[in-house]
């Protein structure tokens, strides 16, 4: 890339590419967003911070945190938060239809299936549901590389009648799935989760 000039430069995501835009990519001028509310890859950011003239948070707890982490660009620090084009996506959730069972509690969690996002800590809330006898059915919206350990798991618990994998769903669908839950579910092994797109 530091062979071509560019005006702007987004790195849409701190630590490795931001990394890369801040030392590869020549351009006059560099933003990156903080999708996060940890600083896992701190050497790689203080090394590249400064090339940035704006650094996006999407919550102001989160602006806080990246002016406490690097005070010399407080100033360079704006918050930009989640965009949805909430009309679009109300409209084309009446395409779809969400059937789930009137004599249940119904629970959903949305997220990458990964194992910093706790899935698994789900499951065994579930398990402690299935033990309580609470009629229960949990949907896991989302997709990922743990997908094959979580289907594992539900299996050892006996737990295939109370949790569906529904994989990815269009973002357009959720409101629907929202609209039927009785439970939203936000998991996590990490403290200090960002906002999700759909949460």
């Amino acid at each position: 890339f530091k062979d071509k000039s560019f005006d702007k430069a987004i790195a849409y995501v701190q630590g490795y590419a931001a990394q890369l835009v801040g030392e590869y990519v020549n351009a006059k001028q560099k933003y990156v967003f903080f999708h996060s509310s940890t600083d896992e890859l701190r050497e790689v950011h203080k090394k590249v911070i400064t090339k940035f003239q704006k650094i996006a948070a999407l919550h102001e707890s989160q602006r806080e945190l990246i002016k406490q982490w690097y005070p010399e660009i407080a100033d360079r620090i704006v918050l930009v938060e989640n965009y949805i084009d909430k009309d679009t996506i109300l409209s084309q959730s009446k395409e779809f239809t969400v059937d789930t069972p009137k004599d249940k509690t119904v629970i959903c969690s949305c997220g990458r299936l990964a194992s910093v996002k706790g899935f698994d800590l789900a499951v065994d809330a579930a398990r402690i549901l299935k033990e309580k006898r609470i009629p229960f059915v949990w949907y896991f919206v989302g997709d990922g590389p743990e997908r094959k350990s979580m289907e594992s798991l539900i299996d050892s618990l006996n737990l295939r009648s109370y949790i569906e994998l529904r994989g990815m769903q269009p973002q357009s669908a959720l409101p629907e799935i929202y609209n039927e839950l009785d439970v939203f579910v936000f998991p996590t092994e990490r403290a200090g989760e960002s906002l999700g797109l759909v949460a």
